[in-house]
């Protein structure tokens, strides 16, 4: 069973998403801020992240470098509402796929099943 971190600061959407993939057959570890999504992935070393970029005490880049620093680099999808220019452009370099903020849950699904593809190869 792959497990999933869901990293989200609105508990709502957190909440949706770890049901959402529970009932997908995932394990699913949550985290509501930057500094707990780098305890969570150092400690549990998920098969892929589910990242909101706007998140308190870290935001989402600062939590892609910490786990770097650490030599802990789960595939990453970044979810988020965010329009800044240069998010997209940024993610692409990096090869991090982006599910935008309002999303369909499919989207989201799908974005993960190509992580886990892709880790795999």
């Amino acid at each position: 069973m792959h497990e999933i971190l869901v990293v989200e600061d609105d508990p709502a959407l957190r909440h949706l998403l770890q049901m959402t993939l529970e009932l997908e057959g995932f394990a699913v570890t949550t985290a509501a801020t930057g500094p707990d999504a780098v305890a969570q992935a150092t400690s549990h070393h998920p098969a892929v992240m589910l990242l909101d970029l706007e998140l308190p005490g870290l935001d989402g880049w600062g939590v892609i470098h910490a786990l770097d620093a650490r030599q802990v680099t789960p595939p990453v999808v970044l979810v988020t509402g965010s329009e800044r220019r240069g998010i997209r452009a940024a993610a692409r370099q990096r090869g991090v796929p982006v599910v935008g903020k309002p999303f369909a849950i499919d989207d989201v699904l799908a974005a993960v099943e190509r992580r886990l593809y892709d880790d795999q190869e």
